[in-house]
């Protein structure tokens, strides 16, 4: 997949998320909770992170992972704010690229759609993930991260990212925690600027939570004001599906 046209449309990636690595590195709250110890780095409170799951919602409840949580088949719940997926659109030059480097994170089989159940428990959980993650990651851009102008998406592992980064972080500790993985959809949208940025949908009987780095709170995807492109399909996250406007924006996430 790593083919010319995929190489031509991550070019224009070089100003990916600025707008959100700009405005989260000029408002970050330091009163945000440390993922891990207090007495350690940045960097250190990553990788506590990939060692244990546990401490990611620390501050709202004591959990083992994984945990067991209450879905039901997505073609038995209609909720009125649930986005509407359309045709197989082009899977973005990051993910495949990701893929290629990380293939057991891809190789997966193609499952029935699940809807997770918004229980309280669910709702804190979500809320706790999106929270640290946005406190715990340096906000960079691709080039300044990578030295590339081809969409790089990966995991945080040196403590920095864009909205990509952001994005697959928590898809990771919700999948680690026993979230099901056709609930968890990586998903691409134009922000309020027209540009391209990349955020975490979770498909719930409540509707469509949108795990954002560039806002604290979880917000249903039609409170956003974003125009959705594309995002994974629930059965299988190789197969994305436009959703509402498919035109590429001016500045990509991984669009093409």
């Amino acid at each position: 997949m790593r083919n010319g046209l995929g190489r031509l449309g991550a070019v224009a990636t070089m100003l990916l998320c600025l707008s959100a690595t700009a405005s989260q590195a000029a408002h970050r709250r330091p009163q945000r909770v440390a993922l891990a110890s207090e007495s350690i780095g940045r960097t250190d409170r990553i990788g506590s992170l990939v060692r244990s799951v546990e401490g990611v919602v620390s501050r709202h409840e004591t959990i083992a992972a994984p945990l067991v949580i209450p879905v039901i088949a997505t073609d038995d719940v209609t909720p009125d704010h649930a986005a509407v997926a359309g045709d197989v659109t082009r899977v973005p030059y990051g993910w495949a690229d990701f893929c290629t480097r990380r293939p057991d994170e891809c190789r997966v089989d193609v499952l029935d759609p699940v809807t997770v159940v918004a229980t309280l428990r669910v709702m804190r959980i979500l809320a706790g993930v999106n929270a640290d993650a946005n406190a715990a990651i340096e906000p960079v851009s691709n080039f300044e991260h990578w030295g590339t102008l081809l969409d790089h998406w990966d995991y945080p592992l040196d403590g920095k990212g864009d909205c990509k980064i952001y994005a697959l972080w928590k898809r990771k500790q919700l999948l680690d925690m026993g979230f099901p993985r056709q609930a968890l959809l990586m998903t691409i949208v134009r922000d309020l600027e027209g540009n391209g940025h990349t955020i975490l949908t979770v498909k719930t009987d409540r509707g469509d939570f949108i795990l954002d780095n560039m806002v604290g709170e979880i917000r249903l995807w039609d409170a956003t004001g974003y125009s959705f492109v594309k995002r994974q399909s629930q059965a299988d996250p190789n197969v994305w599906v436009s959703v509402g406007q498919t035109s590429a924006p001016v500045t990509t996430a991984g669009l093409n």
